[in-house]
């Protein structure tokens, strides 16, 4: 195990070995949102997990891929924008704005909407 990534998340989230391998087990060792597999330690980025946390409170939520955490990030600091371009985006079809963020994913359809609605919120 990496001694100073886990020294990080601990001193940073609070969470501690066991707590953190918990979470990363319980998600299958996949992105929260997208799904995507993550690998512990990957020379690849792309791959590597990212504790995601509300910046307010400090709380953990959940573990993502470094996309999805990018993208909550910059929805919760830009909501209203966010809100704007989707009902922009509906106009030209349901999918448009699902489309855009499932894209990377390979996604298709209605998962590429539900990517879509779970990263701002409006679906569980």
């Amino acid at each position: 195990m990496n001694a100073e990534f886990f020294n990080r998340i601990t001193r940073v989230y609070g969470l501690g070995v066991d707590e953190y391998l918990d979470m990363f087990e319980s998600q299958h060792h996949k992105c929260k949102i997208c799904k995507k597999k993550l690998v512990l330690f990957s020379s690849n980025r792309a791959e590597c997990p990212v504790v995601d946390h509300d910046h307010g409170c400090g709380k953990v939520r959940s573990i993502l891929c470094g996309s999805c955490n990018v993208a909550v990030g910059y929805i919760e600091k830009n909501s209203h924008r966010t809100r704007r371009a989707m009902r922009y985006l509906r106009k030209f079809g349901k999918t448009s704005f699902g489309y855009l963020l499932g894209r990377e994913y390979r996604l298709k359809g209605d998962r590429r909407e539900e990517l879509c609605l779970r990263l701002i919120g409006w679906v569980g």
